[in-house]
């Protein structure tokens, strides 16, 4: 198990990788490095936590558009909150990949 901080230019995110997901990528996670990371996100003592399912290596020189999307789910209580932080990031740092956003009533 790993204990993994993610981060940019305006935030950092704490999280977790499990063991299944941390025996993937151990012999190349690397402090400062570029990676995609699926996971969920949980609320934990009022902050967000990432719990990390699959991380895979981002090599910027090899990043082209593609027809893939990004979809992120949310509660509805947590929905408006969400949406325009990122909607200022995303109006901050444009990339080339839809997002969709969805909100549910759980």
């Amino acid at each position: 198990m790993a204990f993994i901080t993610i981060a940019d230019e305006t935030d950092e995110l704490e999280g977790v990788i499990f063991p299944p997901a941390f025996r993937k990528v151990n012999h190349w996670l690397k402090e400062e490095e570029f990676a995609f990371v699926h996971g969920r996100v949980e609320n934990r003592g009022d902050k967000l936590q990432i719990i990390a399912e699959d991380i895979q290596p981002l090599v910027m020189e090899q990043q082209t558009q593609s027809n893939e999307k990004i979809f992120i789910q949310t509660h509805a209580t947590e929905h408006a909150q969400l949406l325009d932080t990122i909607g200022k990031l995303a109006q901050k740092y444009p990339g080339l990949t839809p997002c969709v956003f969805v909100s549910n009533n759980g």
